[in-house]
């Protein structure tokens, strides 16, 4: 049960939010805070140091701070980013998936609604409201997001299932597609899973298209 343990670390500028959140989240299984900082980009050395396996960071909707988490995500690859916004707003999830958070919760949510989208996303999948979901999908389908590339850790065959998984083909159709049967379909899906560490098919997806590790609800099964 250690391995999974997630290290959190919360990123917010107002004192009292982050010490609001830490008491809010001290007491989850699974989850142990290992620093709080009121910004990123500034606090860079403590976040290597203490190495936080997740970051809960504050972003206004209004605020320029997707460039920030598009420079953060560069710096540190191996850290999934959840980003606490003041409200719902669909467009913006869009955009902060597209520029490396692979989650998003809004403040008006309840309460238990944060731990488990940072236990969503510590596992691999990511987490956006049901609109947000669905355009990302209808995107995936249509070709629409940016940014595919070729992923050296997996095989030609595991390569060619997952780019017609994430163009939105399912696995009976992707069987018929390549000539073999739906379980061996299920078998290399489970094998890429595990390589991209990822739990699922958006999860899986949005590494392919976008070259990350990266009810309101998880879109990773």
């Amino acid at each position: 049960m250690t391995s999974n343990k997630m290290n959190l670390g919360i990123v917010d500028p107002r004192v009292l939010v982050r010490k609001a959140l830490c008491a809010l989240l001290a007491g989850t299984p699974g989850i142990s805070i290992v620093l709080e900082v009121d910004h990123a980009l500034e606090n860079l050395p403590l976040i290597q140091q203490f190495q936080p396996n997740v970051l809960l960071i504050r972003s206004p909707r209004l605020s320029g701070g997707l460039t920030a988490i598009s420079s953060l995500r560069k710096l540190l690859p191996n850290i999934k980013i959840v980003l606490l916004t003041d409200g719902a707003d669909h467009e913006f999830e869009l955009r902060a998936i597209r520029s490396g958070a692979m989650g998003c919760v809004s403040e008006e949510s309840e309460p238990q609604v944060l731990p488990e989208a940072l236990n969503a996303v510590a596992s691999g999948t990511v987490w956006v409201s049901p609109p947000a979901a669905t355009r990302i999908i209808g995107e995936f389908a249509r070709g629409e997001v940016s940014g595919e590339r070729d992923i050296p850790e997996l095989t030609q065959r595991e390569t060619e299932i997952l780019a017609l998984m994430a163009k939105g083909f399912r696995n009976k159709e992707i069987a018929n597609h390549l000539f073999i049967s739906e379980n061996t379909i299920k078998t290399h899906l489970l094998t890429i899973y595990r390589k991209l560490g990822v739990s699922g098919r958006m999860a899986a997806a949005l590494h392919y298209y976008q070259g990350s590790s990266s009810r309101p609800g998880a879109i990773g099964s």
